[in-house]
């Protein structure tokens, strides 16, 4: 049996490496992202925009937008949110590695932080990636964009679990 202060300290060491989850998606995202700017917009966002290679029908084509300056200004928008929730995630373990010895009130200010860090990568990957790529967009009749959905509930399931956990422990502190 552990003393309570070593599971303490084990546990605020799993707390951490849970915040890496949200921090590392929103930086790995924004880095990929720029540096893969120009064939992500033209294999990725302009054919979803475009609705290219959908199953064309009328009634839902009408809402395709075929203009590149959107393409871009969308993408950029989304990694810039990628990249924000990746730093607010940062900041916050930061905070938690400065306040790990402190008092479990004071800990968990950067859990907080973490956890915004979580409720915006839900957003972004339920709403953008989810709902407007692939259901307004329908990204999934399209065989070259058929991961898109997969991918936004992989990614909003795993930061949904690390907000949960680290919300379980803000609530007991």
């Amino acid at each position: 049996m552990m003393p309570a202060d070593l599971h303490e300290k084990a546990d605020r060491v799993l707390l951490i490496a849970i915040a890496l989850i949200p921090a590392c998606m929103g930086i790995f995202a924004f880095l990929n992202n720029l540096s893969g700017w120009e064939e992500t917009v033209a294999r990725m966002v302009e054919p979803m925009f475009s609705m290219e290679g959908t199953f064309g029908n009328p009634a839902q084509t009408w809402r395709a937008i075929d203009n590149p300056t959107f393409a871009n200004l969308s993408y950029l928008s989304v990694f810039v949110i990628e990249g924000l929730f990746g730093l607010l995630a940062i900041v916050g373990i930061v905070i938690m590695l400065r306040r790990f010895g402190r008092p479990a009130a004071e800990f968990v200010r950067g859990i907080r932080l973490v956890k915004t860090a979580c409720v915006v990568a839900i957003f972004v990957y339920g709403f953008f990636f989810f709902t407007i790529g692939g259901d307004w967009f329908l990204a999934w009749q399209n065989p070259d964009l058929g991961g898109l959905q997969k991918d936004a509930v992989n990614y909003g399931v795993i930061v949904t679990l690390a907000y949960i956990v680290l919300d379980s422990r803000t609530r007991a502190a």
